[in-house]
């Protein structure tokens, strides 16, 4: 299954899975407006214990490419919808990342040599609610995570596990295809124990990021 269908999928069970939809026998084709999406997100990255003994900021690279129903997707489709379909659902965009471009960590250059570098991939869901201009949201998502740190920290400089995100967001959109998001993520891994019998977990990402959307149109049946 495309990427362009499976969110179009996704959409629909998001409202089947609150009891929104009903099955239809009747199901037949129809063109769906749906936009795909390049993002650029930079952002930094906090852990609860210091992964450096010079305290090293940790910033991040999130390129991102995924697709979109917009609000005036599901307003075309709402004779698709039952009647006790909420009103602000027709007001929401709904956003599938497969994430197949990673999350990257890094750390500036330093006198000290210490640094920490890495990467976290894996899939996202999002919603989106708000007007022409404005629209605030937040979304899930699943991770794996490597981090290398070269630190005077710990023995064992090797870090990977897995872990969920959760995020809230603000998106800003001065230019129908042009947006500027502003939000926060926080990830819960699978703690483990680093070599210096600290535990680590959790994070949260500060990030701004950019968005670049393309329409098209796919069929789908309905």
């Amino acid at each position: 299954m495309s990427i362009k269908s499976t969110l179009v999928s996704l959409t629909f069970a998001l409202c089947s899975s609150t009891a929104l939809i009903a099955t239809n026998s009747h199901a037949e084709p129809v063109e769906v407006p749906v936009t795909a999406n390049l993002g650029l997100g930079f952002g930094e990255l906090h852990s609860h214990i210091d992964l450096t003994a010079s305290e090293q900021r940790i910033f991040s690279f999130q390129p991102e490419i995924s697709g979109a129903v917009t609000s005036e997707t599901l307003t075309k489709l709402k004779d698709k919808l039952p009647p006790n379909v909420p009103k602000w659902l027709t007001k929401a965009g709904v956003s599938y990342s497969p994430y197949v471009l990673p999350t990257i960590y890094f750390t500036p250059s330093n006198e000290d040599g210490e640094g920490v570098y890495g990467l976290s991939i894996g899939p996202s869901l999002g919603l989106n609610i708000g007007g022409e201009y404005l629209t605030i949201g937040g979304g899930v998502g699943i991770m794996a995570t490597y981090l290398y740190m070269d630190s005077d920290l710990f023995e064992e400089n090797h870090y990977i596990t897995l872990g969920a995100n959760a995020n809230w967001n603000i998106k800003l959109k001065p230019i129908k295809y042009f947006h500027l998001e502003v939000g926060q993520k926080y990830i819960q891994h699978i703690e483990r124990e680093l070599s210096n019998n600290e535990y680590i977990g959790r994070f949260r990402e500060d990030y701004v990021m950019l968005h670049f959307r393309f329409p098209f149109t796919t069929e789908v049946d309905l």
